[in-house]
């Protein structure tokens, strides 16, 4: 999760959200990866280039995009685009973090009692 206090520009939001899906498709070491918006002005200036207020972050990922092997971004109207509204909701949100933390808990506990056995083995 990105915090960027004071950013209003919904484009450059969401020009950083597909720089993050890039460092993201990196970070899991996949050999593709679509990238989907509901902002057209974003996809076209990831092909095209930019001038406006988010040029910075869409060079990055035209960079990023040059060396990522089989990547595409593609527009989808936001009616149709229920994966991004189902993960933006706060049930979806709370849900995944409670996920979350009841892994951390449960590798916590885990290299707990391994650590007393490694002792008292």
């Amino acid at each position: 999760v990105m915090v960027n206090d004071g950013v209003l520009d919904p484009e450059y939001v969401e020009a950083m959200a597909c720089r993050e899906a890039l460092v993201l498709r990196q970070d899991l070491n996949l050999r593709a990866a679509v990238v989907a918006s509901d902002c057209a002005n974003v996809v076209r200036s990831v092909e095209e280039g930019s001038r406006g207020m988010s040029s910075m972050v869409i060079e990055e990922i035209r960079r990023m995009k040059m060396t990522a092997g089989e990547v595409s971004f593609r527009y989808e109207r936001r009616e149709a685009n229920f994966d991004a509204h189902n993960i933006a909701t706060p049930e979806h949100l709370l849900n995944w973090c409670q996920a979350v933390m009841c892994g951390f808990w449960n590798l916590l506990i885990m290299y707990i009692f391994k650590s007393i056995n490694k002792r008292s083995g």
